[in-house]
C-alpha cells in the first residue's frame, strides 16, 4: 500500500502543530503555577535567570487558544471573532507595553497578577515586542490576498527571529541577545514559548507564503525539510559545545575555531551527502513512476486512438481540440487538419447544423447530452451517420473548458432503417393497390348490383305494358277470327256480312296487328339496348393517347344539320389531350353533345359550350371536361336519376331510350374518371366529367381491340 507524500507532510505538519501548541500551553500554565507556589524552576528554568512575568505567561495562552480556535481555515465565525479578540488584546498589551519604555510611562499590566511577589518584574521591551508580532500576526492571519499572508508570516518570523536569538543568548550565556542593557531581559519560558508559537502560527496556513516552500511535494520542498532543522541546531548546538569546552579549558580559542570550522564542514557535508541519497532514492522513484505514467500514457493513449468508437473534444466555440485516430479515419482528415482548424458545425450537413446551433447551447447549460444523431461529410464529401453522446468539462468556477464527446458509426444502421422503411412504404402502398382495387372490385359489384336491380326494375316496367298490348290485342283478334269464322260458317254471303267483314278487319284486326307490331318492336328495342349495356362492361379498350380537340371537331361536323335545326351555336375552347380508348371517347362526347343539341329551348338560340377546367385536388393526374348548354334544364328531383337505364325525363323532346348517359357514365368509369351535372330548369345544365392524363403507374392499359358500343 503506498501513502501520499502530501498527505505525510500533513501528517508532519500537524505534529508540529501539535507539539508546538503543547510547549506553549505548558509554559503558559507553568508560569502561572510556578509564581502561585513559588516555584523558581517553572518560571525560570535556569536557577537566578529571569523569570517569567505572570501577565506574559497569560497572553501567551491567549494566543495559543486564539491560535487553535482557526486552526482549520473553514471556522465558524463566532469561532474567529474570538480569536480575534483575543489577537488584537494581546497585540495592544505588547503594543502598550512598548510605549510604556519608550515614553517612561507605568505600565500596571505587567503587574496585574501576582503583584507583591513580582518584586520588579516586569514585561520586557523584547517580549512586548514578540507579542505585538504574535498578536499582528493572528490578526492577518485570515486576511484577504497576498498581502495579508505577507504580514502574517512576517510578523510570526520576527517573534521567531527575537525569540530565537533569545535561546541562544541563554545558552552561549550572553545578555545582548537576549536582554536590551538597563532593561529587564526576556525570561528564557517566554523565549521558548514565543517561538513555538510563531512556528505554530506557520504550521497553521502550511500552504501560504513562504511556507508552501517546505511543504511542497517538489525535491526543493524535500530539500528544505530535511536541511532546516539541521541549519538552525546543528551550528547552535557546535558553537555551544565550543564555546563549553574553551570554558572548561580544554582548548584555546584558536583551536576552538579550528574545531567549529572543520567540525561544521564535516557535519553539512555528511548532511549534504544524506539529503543527496534521499534524493536519490527520491529522483529514481520518480523516474520508475514517470516510466509507469509513460507506459500507462501510452495504454491509454493507444486505447484512446484504437478503440472501436471515435472520441473527440469540443472548445467553447465549438473548435476540435482532440480527436481519436477512429474518428479521423472515419473523416479522412489528418489531425493536422482538424484539430485548431475545423470547427464540428464544418462537418455537418445544413440539417445538421440546425440541430447543433440548437443543442449546444443547451448542452453547455446542462453538461451532458445523450444519444444525438448527426450526418457528418467526410474530406471526399459523402456522409455518414453517428451517434453522439457527450459530457462536459468545468473548471473550479464551473465554467465550461471543453467537451468529452463520443460518436459511434450507425451508417449500417441508417441503411437497415430506411430499407426497412422502403419494404414498409412498398408494404403499404401494396396494401393501399389492394385495398383500392377490392374497394373498386367492391363498388363495381354494388354497381353491377345496383344495375341489376334497375335493370329487373325498367325490364319488368318496360316489357309489361307491350305484353299487354300484345294479350288484349291478340283477344281481340281472337274475337275477330271467331266472328268471321261465325259469319263465313253461316255461308252468308250477303252485303251485310261482307260490310261487317271488312268492319271488323279496318276497325279490329288491323289496329291489333298494327299494335302488335309497335309492341313487338319496343321489345326489340329494349333487348338490344340490354344487349348493349351488358356489352359495355366487356369491351377491351385500346388505350393511347388521344386527341381530344380532334374528336369534339368530328362530332360537331357530323351535327350541323341539327344545329342549323336548332338555329344553336357550339364554342369550343381548349381541349387538352386525354389518355383512353379513341373510340370510347368519341361515344362519351356524341353522347353529351347529341343530348345538349336535342334538349336545347326552342324559345331562344340555343349555345353549347366545350372546354376543360382545372382539376380538383383529387383529380390530380386526370383532365377535366365540361359540356354546358342553355337547354331546358334538368328538375332538381330528377337529376339523380339521369345516369340510370331508361330513364327519359322528357321523351317528347328526342327519341331513344334512355340509355346514353348510363353508358357514357361506365365508359368513363372504366376509364377511372368520374362523372357528375350541374343544372338549373329554365337555364341549361352542365355535365363535368374527368378522364386520365397519363398512364396509371404499375398498370398495364393496352389490349386488344373489341366491338364499341355506340348508344344514344
Amino acid at each position: 500500500m503506498t501513502h501520499s507524500p502530501q498527505g505525510n507532510v500533513s501528517r508532519w505538519i500537524d505534529r508540529v502543530f501539535g507539539v508546538c501548541a503543547a510547549v506553549a500551553v505548558a509554559i503558559s500554565l507553568g508560569g502561572i503555577v510556578g509564581w502561585s507556589a513559588s516555584a523558581p524552576l517553572l518560571t525560570s528554568y535556569v536557577p537566578g535567570a529571569t523569570a517569567i512575568n505572570p501577565t506574559t505567561a497569560v497572553a501567551l495562552g491567549a494566543v495559543c487558544v486564539a491560535l487553535c480556535l482557526v486552526r482549520r481555515e473553514q471556522v465558524r465565525r463566532r469561532r474567529r471573532a474570538v480569536s480575534r479578540t483575543l489577537a488584537a488584546a494581546v497585540a495592544l498589551l505588547g503594543a502598550y507595553s512598548i510605549a510604556a519604555y519608550l515614553f517612561a510611562i507605568a505600565n500596571p499590566f505587567d503587574q496585574l497578577l501576582f503583584g507583591s511577589l513580582l518584586q520588579g518584574n516586569r514585561i520586557a521591551p523584547n517580549t512586548a515586542l514578540c507579542l505585538l508580532f504574535l498578536g499582528v500576526a493572528l490578526l492577518a492571519l485570515d486576511g484577504v490576498g497576498r498581502g495579508s499572508v505577507a504580514v502574517c508570516q512576517s510578523a510570526a518570523a520576527a517573534a521567531a527571529i527575537v525569540s530565537f536569538l533569545s535561546v541562544a543568548g541563554y545558552a552561549y550565556g550572553t545578555r545582548w541577545l537576549y536582554g536590551v542593557p538597563s532593561f529587564i531581559p526576556m525570561a528564557l519560558p517566554t523565549a521558548i514559548g514565543v517561538h513555538a508559537l510563531a512556528m505554530g502560527i506557520f504550521c497553521s496556513r502550511p500552504r501560504q507564503g513562504a511556507m508552501a516552500a517546505f511543504t511542497s511535494n517538489s525535491f526543493g520542498g524535500v530539500m528544505a525539510r530535511r536541511l532546516a532543522p539541521a541549519a538552525l541546531a546543528f551550528p547552535v548546538g557546535l558553537g555551544w559545545t565550543r564555546l563549553l569546552g574553551e570554558r572548561q579549558r580544554l582548548y584555546d580559542a584558536e583551536l576552538g575555531v579550528a574545531i567549529y570550522a572543520v567540525t561544521t564542514s564535516v557535519g553539512f557535508l555528511v548532511l549534504i551527502w544524506w539529503c543527496a541519497r534521499k534524493l536519490n532514492a527520491l529522483d529514481e522513484a520518480r523516474l520508475a513512476r514517470e516510466d509507469e505514467l509513460w507506459e500507462s500514457a501510452q495504454r491509454i493513449e493507444d486505447l484512446y486512438n484504437r478503440a472501436p468508437c471515435g472520441y473527440y473534444s469540443l472548445d467553447e466555440a465549438g473548435m476540435f481540440v482532440a480527436a481519436n485516430d477512429t474518428v479521423l479515419t472515419w473523416l479522412g482528415y489528418v489531425r493536422e487538419e482538424v484539430v485548431g482548424k475545423l470547427r464540428f458545425p464544418d462537418l455537418l450537413t445544413p440539417a445538421g447544423r440546425e440541430v447543433f446551433a440548437y443543442q449546444f447551447p443547451i448542452y453547455k447549460q446542462t453538461g451532458s447530452v445523450d444519444n444525438l444523431e448527426f450526418e457528418l461529410a467526410r474530406k471526399d464529401d459523402t456522409t455518414f451517420w453517428v451517434l453522439l453522446s457527450s459530457t462536459a468539462i468545468r473548471d473550479a468556477d464551473g465554467k465550461f473548458v471543453a467537451s468529452r464527446s463520443t460518436v459511434f458509426d450507425i451508417t449500417e444502421r441508417k441503411q437497415a432503417q430506411a430499407e426497412l422503411q422502403r419494404l414498409n412504404e412498398a408494404l403499404e402502398d401494396r396494401v393501399e393497390e389492394r385495398t383500392a382495387a377490392l374497394s373498386a372490385t367492391n363498388r363495381e359489384l354494388r354497381q353491377k348490383n345496383d344495375e341489376n336491380e334497375m335493370f329487373v326494375y325498367s325490364v319488368s316496367h318496360d316489357l309489361r305494358a307491350p305484353l299487354v298490348n300484345l294479350q288484349g290485342f291478340s283477344q281481340e283478334l281472337a274475337a275477330s277470327a271467331d266472328e268471321l269464322a261465325a259469319l263465313w260458317q253461316a255461308n252468308s254471303a250477303s252485303p251485310a256480312a261482307i260490310d261487317r267483314t271488312l268492319e271488323i278487319l279496318d276497325e279490329d284486326v288491323r289496329p291489333s296487328l298494327r299494335f302488335i307490331q309497335s309492341g313487338v318492336m319496343r321489345l326489340s328495342t329494349i333487348i338490344d339496348a340490354l344487349l348493349r349495356l351488358s356489352r359495355a362492361g366487356r369491351v377491351e379498350y385500346q388505350w393511347e393517347r388521344v386527341e381530344v380537340a380532334e374528336i369534339v371537331v368530328r362530332i360537331v361536323d357530323s351535327l350541323q344539320l341539327s344545329i342549323a335545326e336548332k338555329r344553336a351555336s357550339i364554342h369550343v375552347g381548349e381541349l387538352p389531350p386525354a389518355w383512353g380508348d379513341a373510340a370510347a371517347l368519341e361515344q362519351i362526347f356524341g353522347n353529351l353533345l347529341a343530348n345538349a343539341v336535342n334538349y336545347l329551348d326552342a324559345s331562344r338560340p340555343g349555345v353549347i359550350e366545350v372546354a376543360s377546367l382545372p382539376s380538383a385536388d383529387g383529380d390530380a393526374g386526370f383532365v377535366t371536361y365540361r359540356v354546358k348548354d342553355n337547354g331546358v334544364g334538368i328538375p332538381a328531383l330528377h337529376q339523380a336519376k339521369v345516369f340510370q337505364a331508361f330513364q327519359r325525363l322528357q321523351p317528347n323532346l328526342a327519341s331513344g331510350e334512355g340509355m346514353g348517359l348510363t353508358m357514357t357514365r361506365r365508359i368513363i368509369e372504366r376509364h377511372r374518371g368520374r362523372i357528375w351535372l350541374e343544372s338549373v330548369e329554365g337555364e341549361g345544365t352542365e355535365f363535368l366529367f374527368t378522364l386520365p392524363a397519363a398512364p396509371a403507374e404499375g398498370r398495364a392499359e393496352t389490349s386488344a381491340k373489341g366491338d364499341l358500343i355506340h348508344a344514344r
